[in-house]
């Protein structure tokens, strides 16, 4: 999480949790996923002990705890009056904040906007096609989701009743926008990328992560429960297979490398964006 305290301790996009220590204690290898989150959180203000994996290298990190708030997105403005919204995940305040830094945009004359979404690694899909619906024209498909017993086109009149719209389709469609991916876009962010791409939107980056698939989670009568994947994304007028393909740019620039600093010394990704932008 940018800005946060493991971001500020040097952690960065990629790493690899291999070990975990509380306080002074030596770190020891974390069993999964769900070990490495109950073991790195704690009380706020107590330190923790991160081994990581960064390539062929073992780097160690103390990070003190810290409450975090999580802002869904995030904006400034470039030099060229052109608008850029970091997004960092589909969660229920995501539209919301995301559609007043855009409407704050345009009555500011900032009609050209970066959305970047590298490393969004997806959320709430019925965010995502919150979002998508005020950039599709009437009578678009956003996506569809395909199932063993048929499949539900998610079209602007589908999309429009399933998030409960008060307005007609293309809110920001007089907008000028250029969208960012990576490796690590995935899920609701290939969702709207797919989508964005497929209506002519140029994209910007590398190919996405590839998970065009959906789970649905049933109750077992032991109390736990048991998720399978019961459905497929395709996206846009085109429905465009995602799953393990990703979504490709139009526009391929190879991901920064990030540095020792607090920010990445160069963006080739952002640059590309804003050019785009400028003509």
């Amino acid at each position: 999480l940018e800005g946060g305290p493991a971001y500020r301790a040097g952690v960065r996009p990629g790493d690899v949790i291999l070990e975990v220590g509380e306080g002074d204690t030596k770190p020891t290898p974390v069993k999964d996923i769900s070990d490495a989150v109950r073991r790195i959180r704690g009380k706020v203000g107590t330190k923790v002990k991160i081994i990581m994996g960064r390539g062929e290298n073992r780097l160690t990190f103390e990070i003190v705890r810290e409450e975090i708030t999580v802002r869904a997105v995030e904006k400034k403005i470039f030099p060229g009056n052109i608008g850029y919204i970091k997004v960092k995940g589909f969660s229920e305040i995501m539209p919301e904040q995301f559609k007043a830094a855009m409407a704050d945009f345009r009555a500011n004359g900032v009609n050209k906007v970066v959305l970047d979404f590298r490393y969004n690694s997806g959320g709430l899909m019925t965010e995502a096609l919150e979002i998508l619906y005020d950039f599709a024209k009437s009578g678009d498909t956003l996506m569809v989701m395909r199932q063993r017993t048929g499949e539900i086109v998610f079209d602007t009149a589908y999309v429009g009743s399933y998030i409960g719209a008060q307005s007609p389709p293309g809110t920001f469609r007089d907008m000028k926008v250029v969208v960012l991916i990576n490796k690590g876009s995935a899920s609701a962010t290939e969702i709207f990328a797919g989508a964005m791409k497929d209506w002519g939107y140029p994209i910007v980056g590398s190919r996405s992560f590839g998970k065009g698939v959906g789970q649905t989670v049933f109750p077992l009568s032991d109390g736990s429960t048991l998720k399978i994947t019961t459905f497929e994304f395709l996206v846009g007028n085109s429905r465009t297979k995602m799953h393990e393909g990703g979504v490709l740019p139009t526009h391929s620039v190879a991901d920064p490398e990030p540095s020792s600093a607090e920010v990445l010394r160069e963006d080739k990704q952002l640059e590309k964006a804003i050019e785009i932008l400028s003509k």
